[in-house]
């Protein structure tokens, strides 16, 4: 079923292209409204369109990054808002994560009694490493990449929330923070520091 369905959004994508060899922001989305069970499928086909249709453009020509991000950004967001079935059941699982089960969830997973790490994570503001990945996918009985995806589309949803700065100045969260970042901003012993840590170095050993 996967197969003819991928099969199928490929089909529609590349007629849509041929039709249409420069669409807007806006011509992505309605055609997003127009197919939405394939909604996954033509964000990625947007995400990669936009990345290299200005392959062969003079190369004294800057581009435009802020303008690209942007209109990726407004893709996504609207993605959030037409999501697939599968995004969604994940999102539903992640959300049902609240309150002490997040405390739970993360001594349950292995991480520790640290809220903050994992609801960091679970709203896209925290890059988890990919054997934590592997470790919560088991856990919701969802697919790495599906996490990924809604971790992405929660942060660019998120208002995020502003939090005082040293000097007493109110400051916003603009991207989002490694694992490293967010393991060491914790300031816990170092023997938990350095266990914690170690989740990025069994990426690198696989």
């Amino acid at each position: 079923m996967t197969t003819n369905i991928n099969v199928e959004a490929k089909d529609l994508i590349e007629n849509f292209l041929t039709d249409m060899p420069s669409p807007s922001k806006q011509d992505w989305k309605v055609l997003i409204d127009a197919n939405p069970e394939f909604a996954r499928e033509i964000v990625d086909a947007a995400i990669l369109y936009s990345s290299f249709d200005n392959t062969n453009i003079d190369q004294d020509t800057i581009f435009d990054q802020a303008a690209f991000d942007a209109t990726i950004s407004s893709v996504l967001n609207h993605l959030y808002q037409t999501p697939s079935h599968s995004i969604s059941e994940a999102d539903k699982k992640i959300e049902a994560i609240k309150g002490a089960k997040i405390k739970s969830t993360s001594v349950e997973i292995g991480m520790g009694p640290y809220p903050v790490l994992l609801n960091g994570i679970l709203a896209g503001r925290i890059l988890a490493p990919v054997s934590i990945l592997t470790l919560l996918s088991n856990f919701l009985k969802v697919p790495i990449l599906t996490l990924q995806q809604v971790f992405q589309l929660k942060f660019e949803q998120s208002v995020v929330p502003s939090f005082k700065s040293v000097d007493g100045k109110p400051e916003v969260q603009t991207g989002t923070k490694s694992w490293e970042e967010a393991v060491l901003s914790l300031k816990l012993a170092d023997d938990e520091t350095l266990r914690l840590l170690k989740f990025s170095d069994q990426d690198l050993t696989k």
